[in-house]
């Protein structure tokens, strides 16, 4: 999968949804949308692109308890899944 391709068609988009602006649903939506871009792409999507891992750090520290939730949630599945390639990582030390 080219995820150059895919961070560069989708990202703005996505931003402009999580945008504090927007409306709840609006908002949530756009979150899902990055959690699970970010969960598709690994440990490659946050070493090449820093603002995606800034975005995650910003959903998790909201002041809304349902994106905060969200946020866990999705750090839960993320550590799941890609555990075997995190261990050892050295962005994790």
């Amino acid at each position: 999968m080219d995820y150059d391709y895919a961070y560069m068609v989708s990202f703005k988009a996505i931003e402009n949804t999580i945008d504090r602006k927007n409306p709840l649903p609006r908002r949530l939506k756009g979150d899902k949308l990055l959690m699970s871009l970010a969960l598709n792409f690994g440990e490659h999507c946050f070493e090449e692109h820093k603002d995606i891992l800034r975005k995650i750090q910003n959903i998790c520290g909201d002041t809304n308890f349902i994106i905060r939730l969200d946020g866990v949630q999705f750090l839960n599945q993320y550590l799941l899944k890609h555990r075997n390639k995190l261990i050892g990582n050295p962005r994790l030390e």
